[in-house]
């Protein structure tokens, strides 16, 4: 029997989370690419140093959030840009190591006929505490924005992280609170079907 890869390697392309296509020929002007890095970067600067002015200001406000760890466990959706800020702020309470989430790899896509402009980044996450830093997880985003009042928000993030943050806890033996704190979908949970009711 074939050993069972976690994650199995290219599993956000196989579940269909990303959506890289081949070259456009159609050049993405350097202001577009500019503009969406920005956006990017003040979201990650948010997240980390904890301003929510700054984190709530790159979200639309129909903004949606989802991830999927290793193609296993979903996270969310949360919808609406008060539900993704509240899953971003709940855990800063409780974690006390200083994150930094590190985005690369850009690739930004034409405006589509909608107004959607598609980006994909890889994503790495480190934690510093007691005066050490560590890696925390490697994963992949995908973003469309939209422009609203004059300006580039982001409409939909889907993340797909490669490894758990709950390790060594598995979600089959996660305590409730602690699913409810990552945003764990119901239907992955402990006796989830029976949870849904059919």
């Amino acid at each position: 029997m074939r050993k069972k890869f976690r994650p199995e390697p290219a599993w956000g392309s196989q579940a269909g989370l990303l959506k890289i296509a081949p070259q456009n020929s159609e050049p993405v002007p350097a202001q577009l690419f500019i503009d969406v890095q920005q956006v990017l970067n003040r979201f990650t600067w948010g997240t980390d140093e904890r301003l929510l002015e700054v984190l709530a200001d790159c979200f639309a406000e129909e903004a949606v959030w989802e991830a999927s760890v290793m193609g296993e466990t979903r996270v969310g959706p949360f919808v609406g840009r008060d539900q993704v800020l509240d899953w971003y702020t709940r855990f800063w309470p409780v974690q006390k190591d200083q994150r930094r989430h590190v985005l690369t790899n850009l690739i930004v896509d034409p405006v589509d006929a909608d107004g959607n402009v598609e980006a994909h980044a890889l994503m790495q996450v480190y934690g510093a505490t007691r005066a050490k830093s560590d890696f925390e997880a490697s994963a992949f985003c995908r973003f469309v924005l939209i422009h609203q009042s004059g300006r580039l928000v982001i409409r939909r993030l889907i993340a797909g992280f490669d490894s758990p943050f709950w390790s060594p806890h598995e979600v089959e033996s996660m305590e409730d609170w602690l699913c409810d704190l990552f945003g764990i979908d119901p239907r992955d949970r402990p006796h989830g079907a029976e949870t849904l009711g059919g």
